[in-house]
């Protein structure tokens, strides 16, 4: 029974090959068209991913400068404190000739 309709079909398939090669083509061509002119319309394309990326860079900058600052304030403090306080010897070690002065200090 399918051979009955499988072969007349396999037939008609063959003979409309000159018809179906330029409807194809004309088809194809549509596409490819409609492909170029909708990337056309989208000359500069960012994936999401990239400005996640983007955004993601920019809040870690922004959060090392704060925590930076922050650093830099606590140090300052610590400065103040140990060039103010007489009563305990505090000291901020810079150089290596500060440590003879806290090895002194440690000592007596």
């Amino acid at each position: 029974m399918k051979y009955l309709i499988k072969r007349p079909m396999k037939a008609l398939w063959r003979w409309t090959h000159p018809v179906r090669r330029p409807i194809t083509r004309k088809v194809e061509a549509m596409i490819s068209r409609a492909c170029l002119v909708q990337l056309s319309t989208h000359p500069t394309m960012v994936s999401p991913v990239g400005e996640e990326t983007a955004l993601l860079m920019d809040h870690m900058i922004r959060e090392l400068i704060r925590l930076q600052t922050r650093v830099d304030k606590l140090q300052g403090t610590i400065e103040d404190l140990s060039a103010n306080s007489s009563t305990f010897d505090l000291t901020v070690v810079h150089e290596r000739d500060g440590d003879e002065r806290v090895a002194r200090s440690a000592a007596g």
